[in-house]
């Protein structure tokens, strides 16, 4: 089907109302294939009745309740320990690991900073804001501004 040309204006005729031809929306799924629980309910008794059932539907009504993941920060402790020399009796602290950011910022904490600063454009404070209240990752305005320059900058680098 061609829908450039069932998009583009129709010629309006004094005789004719104009008829707008709209593609399809698509498709909603049958059902969501990824369960997290299965509940099947069967009716005590007839409804009209009161007589008792047995038996099995193969084909039940499917109602289906989706809802978001529960969100709570993700915190990874890094413990540098500093121990004295017996030698010299300097003390040398741990180095912190190359996976660990210097920001104390994971990265998919950086990832929803960058999308919702970038494609979503909200400015500092409902930034801070939407770190708090869902994710209880509560961040300055200091430090939202750390984390966009750290992606911009990796953006420019041509990586991650």
């Amino acid at each position: 089907m061609d829908w450039a040309n069932l998009l583009k204006p129709k010629r309006k005729s004094s005789n004719h109302p104009e008829i707008k031809v709209v593609p399809p929306l698509p498709a909603k799924p049958e059902s969501y294939t990824q369960r997290s629980a299965v509940h099947e309910v069967i009716p005590p008794a007839c409804q009209a009745c009161g007589g008792s059932l047995s038996g099995q539907d193969s084909h039940p009504h499917r109602h289906q309740m989706i809802d978001l993941p529960s969100v709570e920060p993700d915190v990874v402790e890094y413990r540098l320990h500093g121990l004295r020399c017996a030698c010299c009796d300097t003390v040398t602290r741990a180095s912190l690991p190359s996976e660990a950011s210097a920001l104390g910022d994971g990265e998919r904490l950086t990832a929803m900073v960058a999308l919702l600063s970038g494609a979503y454009r909200l400015s500092y404070r409902p930034v801070c804001a939407v770190m708090d209240d869902p994710f209880g990752a509560r961040r300055a305005r200091s430090g939202i501004g750390h984390l966009r320059q750290e992606t911009m900058d990796a953006v420019k680098s041509g990586g991650g």
